[in-house]
């Protein structure tokens, strides 16, 4: 089983965090202590990081499989629906569970949104696959990180990450890579048709997934987006205050 952590306050329902790639659930620890307020709380290290390094992803159905193992998770503390909090690779997997399993999600915020790359991310995942072989993994994780948060106010979530989010193996970080240059492919638009309520934001220095964003999304009554201004994408590390007063407006809206 997946590697789970639980803030149990008493609470009528739950809000389950997923986190990105080559993270854990340490990138939440900026968001607890304002959602055990209101909530109980289930934070999930994916298939291969963090704590759940012994659980590899399975590379033939990566997203389908990490579904199963959180929906196992969230069985075996007893949950059967739930609010859902992700960032980056935990948002391609909360829409995949919404279009599987919508009864599960009652509603949504997706940081960081992870739709589709623009062509240079590409280029640079696409390069990353072919010569990753050659140098060491935690060198191209860095590389990764550095690509998707040049700047210097996106410094101190890529060292964090670097430090805390190293421990997910050469073979688990090859597998992950492949599986996220599919995203795209992973995105149906049949989630705008979900009565999901989701709320989607993202920082506007998000260079590599911002553009997507805002030409597949589309605000609705169910959908809305919010940019972060000066911010890049790991939203809710780089401006948590914000970043939670965002969240806890739209969990705690009728």
């Amino acid at each position: 089983m997946l590697f789970y952590k639980i803030y149990h306050n008493n609470k009528k329902d739950w809000v389950v965090c997923l986190h990105a790639v080559c993270t854990g659930h340490f990138i939440f620890d900026g968001q607890v202590d304002e959602l055990s307020k209101h909530y109980n709380v289930l934070l999930i290290d994916l298939p291969g990081h963090y704590q759940s390094k012994d659980q590899p992803v399975n590379l033939q159905e990566p997203f389908d499989h990490t579904i199963r193992e959180v929906t196992k998770v969230m069985n075996h503390v007893g949950i059967q629906d739930a609010y859902f909090v992700g960032v980056s690779l935990g948002t391609v997997v909360i829409h995949q569970l919404i279009l599987q399993e919508p009864w599960r999600v009652k509603k949504a915020v997706l940081g960081g949104a992870a739709i589709a790359f623009t062509p240079e991310a590409m280029r640079f995942l696409r390069i990353a696959k072919r010569w990753i072989k050659f140098f060491p993994y935690k060198w191209y994780m860095r590389k990764l990180m550095v690509y998707m948060m040049p700047n210097e106010n996106h410094q101190p979530s890529n060292h964090i990450i670097m430090e805390k989010g190293s421990t997910l193996g050469r073979l688990n970080f090859i597998n992950w890579l492949h599986a996220i240059a599919r995203i795209e492919q992973m995105y149906d638009e049949q989630i705008s048709e979900t009565n999901v309520p989701r709320l989607y934001i993202s920082g506007e220095e998000d260079h590599t997934l911002l553009p997507s964003l805002l030409e597949k999304i589309e605000e609705s009554q169910t959908t809305s987006v919010q940019i972060m201004k000066r911010c890049g994408h790991m939203v809710n590390m780089e401006r948590p205050e914000e970043f939670n007063q965002h969240m806890i407006a739209f969990l705690e809206s009728a």
